[in-house]
């Protein structure tokens, strides 16, 4: 058990391409730190475009997006936890990806 979290937790780039890679991870990190900001910022409106989509009328879905986006986007430019964040805003994307290919269908 020792050597999977060893694997998991070592990091996997040098040189050039840890470069890269971490600037990549710093500009996702500020975009999603910015729209989930602006869902923060306007949560009404965010919550009335939810509701149109068909997700209630409750402010509780677009709340945990915004959250999840802006918490995820700092995790990611500070490089913290980067791999927890990633799958957090991966899910996210996911329902946002399936949520618009459903609404393409109908």
């Amino acid at each position: 058990m020792d050597t999977l979290a060893t694997e998991f937790f070592r990091h996997r780039t040098s040189g050039p391409a840890a470069l890269v890679t971490s600037v990549i991870r710093v500009l996702v990190g500020l975009a999603y730190c910015y729209f989930g900001i602006s869902k923060l910022g306007t949560l009404p409106a965010t919550t009335e475009q939810f509701a149109a989509m068909g997700f209630g009328n409750s402010s509780v879905i677009p709340l945990l997006v915004a959250l999840l986006e802006t918490v995820g986007g700092i995790l990611l430019v500070a490089g913290l936890l980067t791999r927890l964040a990633a799958a957090g805003l991966a899910i996210d994307m996911a329902g946002e990806i399936g949520r618009a290919s459903c609404r393409e269908r109908v």
